[in-house]
Formats: C-alpha cells, sequence, structure tokens
C-alpha cells in the first residue's frame, strides 16, 4: 500500500527537480531573447510538470515474445528440434 504511494512521490519529485533545473538554465537565454516576461511565464512549467506526472497511466508490462522455432527448425542445418 505504501509502494506505490511511495513510487508517486518519488515521480513527483523527479519532475519537479528536472523541470526547476530546466527552467532555471533556460532562464537568461529567455530574459535575453523574449524579455522578463516570457521568463516568469516559463515557471509555468512547473506545475504543468507536476501535473503531467501525477496522471494515471497504463502499467507497461513486459514485451514477452514467444518464437515456435520447431516449424522453422528443418530449414536450419544440424538443428534438431526440442520436444515441448
Amino acid at each position: 500500500m505504501i509502494e506505490p504511494l511511495l513510487l508517486a512521490l518519488l515521480a513527483q519529485t523527479l519532475a519537479l527537480s528536472v523541470t526547476v533545473v530546466s527552467v532555471r538554465a533556460l532562464q537568461a537565454l529567455c530574459v535575453r531573447r523574449l524579455g522578463a516576461g516570457a521568463a516568469y511565464l516559463c515557471w509555468l512549467l512547473v506545475p504543468v510538470a507536476m501535473l503531467c506526472a501525477a496522471l494515471p497511466h497504463v502499467a507497461s508490462d513486459a514485451l514477452v515474445l514467444r518464437v515456435d522455432v520447431s516449424s522453422i527448425a528443418s530449414a536450419w542445418p544440424g538443428m534438431v528440434p526440442r520436444p515441448h
């Protein structure tokens, strides 16, 4: 029960950290090119990133491929299919 909460908290923390560092790094460039108003608007990316991290998403399962090698084993010389 606590593990999903901690994973959500970790996702929020990572989103916040990456966004704050990115906005702070680009703020000087934004002030020079677009003005102070645009630099302040860049800080809106922080709550947007936090909301995106909080949105529910589909849990991704590992992709499992099953290949029936016995059907093509006769094409490979020296290959002997094993019984299942």
